[in-house]
């Protein structure tokens, strides 16, 4: 059991056997600090309890510092909620290396704080760490499985030792829970990583360079679908990187429990894995070749090299990727099976079904909609920023006339950067309605302090309160496409350059694809000249999505 609460001036990050990792608040900052142990004899516990030691990089390791005070269930009226040890049974490890788990304890609450959410499970960091977890069989379970994966794909050549010269790359596991896409538990993972930021370019790696789908490309398929009549299916890679060729020679030293039968710690790879530079890049290469000569019909987009296309009068064929996701839309049944089969056969595939979510955006489609919305991304971010109690804003996602001012420096303290990352995706994705909000916000993203982050935790706090909100995307059927195109400009609107904003929103048989709000690169020095740039920009986009539709239709 975890724990359900924390208050308003300690929360708890992560919680797992003799480790729990803390941070005390003050204001928006957070002051990270590890309980390493406890004093688990005792039934009173106060702030001498705990032993607190700091968060290194490979793992969560004691250090010399004087015990720090940390409070859990403090109110707003001073009272304090008593924290209490709760023993679990002792799970034992799978490995061969570790017979026994050392005893176990949870902490939780005896009391309700003032303040209450929720706390998620954090992964373990190393792998000595994941078997102090209650879970422990889980993790080392998932290690099993990547052996087997590395081993089934001809990844590694064991050997004593590199030949003289040859520089070792370092290697670690990397731990994650896989969710479901409505937040549910779907399975324990572990990655073998190389330490690719320890390779030499010229050397250990060439191109790096892998593509990613626009989001406008994905909208764009799913009207073509609705109007075309296309069944979608859903279709993730297992271990995509695992599967492409390595060009370049690279040698690599093994963390624990990856080692040969022999003991060997030193590997040679003939295949790409997680965590090499060029390894999105070799991925993109083996996935393109084998779409490209299942079906010599098949086409690449020039426009969007995510996207490719058979298009006749009997067969529509549009095959999306994102990394190891693909979606497939055509107009036959049996070409898709016929597909799906052949796929599985090269690479090892999970066949997900019908197109549900894809890129964190829940997709549901309906005879007249198809509708797209991110409310798990927005539940995790009010999780994230303690924000699940917050009072709600439904009125706009920025105070009216608000004028912000470039400092001179900025707070580290303040996750400022990392909430504004997480909007602007949002905005990308299925909220246009906070385009501009986010678009202006990120003018400070070096010069910002406590008055920019609450105004980012306001664009929040609307978005928490409008989250049942869905883009749709209407189905309207036309023998041709029809794209109408929307912009718009104010005049001098910024008050510290007096530079102007443009708007664009671009429909696609009454199903907007692409919007964006940008200030502009140059002052306007007439309310004329500033629509006419804001026009320009807008023809850029809708080029875009005119060349994609061009290549097929």
């Amino acid at each position: 059991e975890f724990v359900k609460h924390f208050d308003r001036l300690g929360r708890l990050s992560s919680l797992f056997p003799l480790f729990a990792s803390v941070e005390a608040r003050i204001g928006h900052r957070y002051e990270p600090a590890v309980i390493i142990a406890v004093d688990v004899s005792r039934t009173d516990f106060d702030d001498t309890s705990y032993t607190v030691a700091a968060e290194q990089d490979e793992g969560l390791q004691p250090i010399d510092l004087p015990v720090k005070q940390v409070r859990f269930g403090s109110s707003a009226r001073g009272r304090r909620a008593t924290a209490a040890l709760v023993p679990l049974e002792s799970t034992p490890s799978s490995s061969s290396t570790s017979s026994t788990t050392p005893p176990t304890a949870a902490v939780t609450l005896d009391k309700v704080p003032f303040y209450e959410s929720y706390i998620t499970y954090t992964e373990p960091l190393t792998l000595a760490q994941a078997r102090l977890f209650p879970d422990a069989a889980h993790w080392d379970a998932a290690v099993g499985v990547e052996l087997y994966s590395l081993e089934q794909h001809g990844v590694l050549m064991f050997m004593e030792q590199a030949p003289a010269g040859a520089k070792l790359l370092g290697t670690k596991w990397v731990f994650k829970l896989k969710k479901k896409h409505g937040g549910t538990l779907d399975k324990y993972r572990a990655r073998l990583v190389a330490k690719g930021y320890l390779q030499r370019p010229g050397v250990d790696y060439s191109d790096t360079f892998a593509p990613g789908t626009q989001l406008s490309s994905f909208r764009v398929l799913l009207i073509l679908a609705t109007n075309f009549n296309l069944d979608l299916e859903h279709l993730d890679v297992k271990t995509a990187f695992l599967n492409s060729e390595l060009k370049e020679t690279i040698y690599v030293r093994l963390p624990e429990d990856a080692t040969s039968q022999d003991g060997h710690t030193v590997a040679k790879l003939h295949k790409s894995i997680y965590g090499l530079k060029q390894a999105g890049h070799d991925w993109h290469e083996c996935s393109e070749t084998f779409i490209l000569t299942h079906d010599n019909r098949l086409r690449r987009s020039s426009v969007e090299p995510c996207l490719y296309y058979l298009y006749t009068n009997e067969l529509k064929i549009l095959i999306l990727t994102h990394v190891d996701d693909y979606i497939v839309a055509s107009s036959s049944r049996a070409w898709t099976l016929d597909f799906i089969k052949a796929f599985n056969t090269k690479f090892g595939v999970n066949v997900l079904g019908k197109l549900s979510h894809f890129m964190q955006m829940a997709v549901d489609f309906t005879d007249t909609e198809t509708t797209l919305s991110q409310q798990r991304t927005i539940d995790e971010l009010a999780a994230e920023y303690h924000m699940l109690n917050c009072k709600p804003n439904t009125v706009t996602p920025l105070a009216e006339n608000i004028n912000l001012n470039k400092l001179e420096t900025f707070d580290p303290q303040l996750p400022y950067r990392n909430l504004l990352g997480s909007l602007l995706w949002l905005a990308r994705g299925t909220r246009p309605d906070i385009s501009y909000a986010v678009s202006y916000l990120s003018q400070f993203c070096n010069c910002y302090g406590e008055e920019h982050f609450t105004a980012a935790r306001r664009v929040l706090k609307y978005l928490i309160a409008t989250k049942e909100k869905k883009l749709i995307l209407p189905v309207i059927k036309h023998k041709k496409m029809v794209m109408d195109v929307y912009s718009d400009s104010d005049w001098a609107g910024e008050k510290t350059d007096r530079k102007s904003v443009s708007g664009t929103v671009i429909f696609l048989n009454g199903a907007p694809v692409t919007w964006t709000s940008k200030k502009q690169s140059i002052v306007a020095t007439s309310s004329t000249e500033a629509e006419y740039i804001a026009a320009s920009e807008s023809v850029k986009d809708m080029l875009y999505t005119h060349n994609l539709l061009k290549e097929f239709i």
